[in-house]
């Protein structure tokens, strides 16, 4: 059984593959305990690590093909994307930097990268739109006018540096999680009552029977309560 620590990941992890592989085990070892096997996750830090896997898998195994969409209707907006409310969700969650886990050089890369997100989305699917006329594959073929808008958009669009972007998420992903040990319910953004904690026979006093304390601010679990993220091991 790998033995994993919860001390933060530092930077520097292409030169230290121990402490790689320490970030890899502690990533899947999230995601066997946290993603269900289909359907979204019911905890903020289980959506977190199924949306950096599922858009880590699209960028090294499809080029984002199917973030941008191979079979795409020109009519569509970036709010059908379900690759782009994925992107939505990792990088508005580290932006938000939740009793701030993560550095503001990494907070202010994330949001960077989602003021470009939508105009990148809607960008490339310009350039596949255009393309794909221009290479014979839809109807009609370009215009003159066409030919030189393709030219346009290839040399001036948003771009995303996807991999080094999902590099840096893992890392922050990873701490978010690390300060943040209690599940946190991803509607109410409250901590999760552990399925294994006794049901009191009256509510307690301090939590009122919620689970949870200090509503208006950060949340946290109540001493009556237990969390469910699983410790070191």
């Amino acid at each position: 059984m790998v033995t994993l620590t919860m001390h933060k990941f530092g930077r520097g992890l292409e030169s230290d593959p121990a402490e790689q592989a320490r970030l890899d085990a502690f990533i899947d070892s999230l995601y066997r305990d946290l993603v269900p096997g289909s359907g979204e996750s019911a905890t903020i830090q289980g959506e977190l690590i199924r949306a950096h896997a599922r858009l880590t898998t699209e960028c090294y195994r499809e080029g984002m093909g199917n973030y941008y969409d191979d079979e795409l209707d020109p009519n569509d907006t970036f709010a059908d994307s379900p690759y782009g409310q994925l992107a939505v969700f990792l990088l508005d969650t580290l932006i938000a930097n939740r009793g701030e886990p993560l550095e503001a050089d990494d907070v202010a890369a994330f949001a960077a990268a989602r003021r470009d997100l939508e105009p990148n989305w809607h960008w490339r699917r310009s350039v596949m739109v255009l393309t794909s006329r221009a290479e014979g594959t839809t109807e009609p073929p370009l215009s003159d006018a066409e030919e030189r808008e393709l030219a346009q958009l290839e040399d001036a669009g948003p771009t995303i540096g996807w991999e080094t972007l999902l590099d840096r998420a893992q890392r922050c992903v990873a701490n978010w999680c690390i300060a943040h040990p209690d599940l946190l319910d991803r509607t109410s953004k409250r901590p999760l009552a552990s399925a294994s904690a006794p049901i009191p026979t009256t509510p307690c006093p301090r939590c009122e029977g919620r689970g949870w304390i200090d509503p208006r601010g950060f949340a946290e679990l109540c001493p009556c309560n237990q969390p469910r993220l699983p410790p070191d091991r």
